[in-house]
């Protein structure tokens, strides 16, 4: 169940950068695409900017499930 919230959360993030991309459009900025970004290769920057986001999301989530058990379990000694 956590690790399936902390997943929704992250695609939130996502969904509220494209709606500023969609406004805002491209450009430096908060939800602007920044000169970081790749471009040019055989992968939309967009689209790779995208997934590398959601697999740091999953490697946080999981990052979460093994610390916050050990924390918790700390707290109650």
């Amino acid at each position: 169940m956590t690790f399936l919230a902390a997943m929704g959360v992250g695609a939130i993030v996502e969904l509220y950068e494209f709606a500023g991309y969609l406004s805002m459009g491209e450009g430096e900025g908060g939800l602007g695409k920044g000169a970081g970004d790749v471009t040019g290769t055989w992968i939309s920057a967009d689209w790779l900017n995208t997934m590398w986001d959601l697999v740091y999301n999953v490697f946080g989530a999981i990052i979460g499930l093994v610390i916050g058990p050990l924390i918790v379990k700390k707290r109650s000694i």
